[in-house]
């Protein structure tokens, strides 16, 4: 496929990268996910929303704790401080459950 190819050129675009993990998320190969999503977050640290991608795989593969690890690795970086809010309810509400 071009995706392919392309990234034979150019394994290191993050969008790319990004694509392929939303490909595998829509086809529920949460593994695969999980690799592009971290190969995305190496090549480009601050784009802090792919920790949420990231959590959200961990559920579907049901990794309670990598998914709170994601989440605080999220709430700690993050300057909006309705989503740190949030998301920091949501952990708590892990942890009890």
């Amino acid at each position: 496929s071009l995706l392919r190819e392309l990234e034979k050129t150019d394994s290191t675009n993050v969008k790319l990268q990004l694509n392929f993990a939303f490909f595998s998320v829509k086809s529920g190969q949460w593994d695969k996910a999980i690799m592009r999503f971290e190969k995305a977050l190496k090549l480009k640290p601050d784009y802090i929303e792919i920790y949420l991608h990231l959590a959200d795989a961990y559920t579907q593969k049901g990794d309670k704790e990598k998914v709170i690890q994601n989440l605080e690795k999220f709430v700690a970086l993050t300057d909006d401080l309705t989503l740190k809010q949030e998301v920091r309810g949501y952990i708590n509400k892990l942890k009890i459950n």
